[in-house]
C-alpha cells in the first residue's frame, strides 16, 4: 500500500519537475534574448528619441506567455523549451511575433 501511494505521488512530482525544468529553460532564453536586443538596439537614449520604447517588450518568461496568448499563438510550453534549445532562430522568431502585438 505504501508503495502504490508513494508511485503516486511520486508521478505528480515528475510532471511538476519536467514543467519547472520548461519554464526554466524557457526564462533562461528570454532574458538572454532581451539582453542581446537590448545591447544591439541603435535607439539613442541619451539624447531622448525613443526612451520610453528603448529595450525589448518581452522580458521574461510571463511576459513571454502573456503576450503569446494575447497574439492567439498556441505553442506549449515543451514545444517552447525545445525550440529554445534545439532552434533558437526559430525561437527567436516566436518572441518577436509575441512582440510585435
Amino acid at each position: 500500500m505504501r508503495a502504490l501511494s508513494l508511485a503516486y505521488r511520486d508521478r505528480r512530482l515528475f510532471k511538476r519537475n519536467i514543467r519547472n525544468l520548461w519554464i526554466r529553460r524557457i526564462n533562461s532564453f528570454v532574458r538572454e534574448w532581451s539582453q542581446e536586443t537590448a545591447t544591439s538596439s541603435p535607439i539613442s537614449t541619451a539624447q531622448g528619441i525613443g526612451a520610453a520604447s528603448a529595450g525589448p517588450k518581452v522580458q521574461s518568461y510571463s511576459a513571454l506567455i502573456h503576450k503569446l496568448k494575447k497574439s492567439q499563438i498556441l505553442l506549449n510550453r515543451k514545444v517552447l523549451a525545445q525550440l529554445a534549445i534545439f532552434d533558437p532562430t526559430s525561437m527567436k522568431k516566436v518572441i518577436e511575433m509575441a512582440a510585435a502585438s
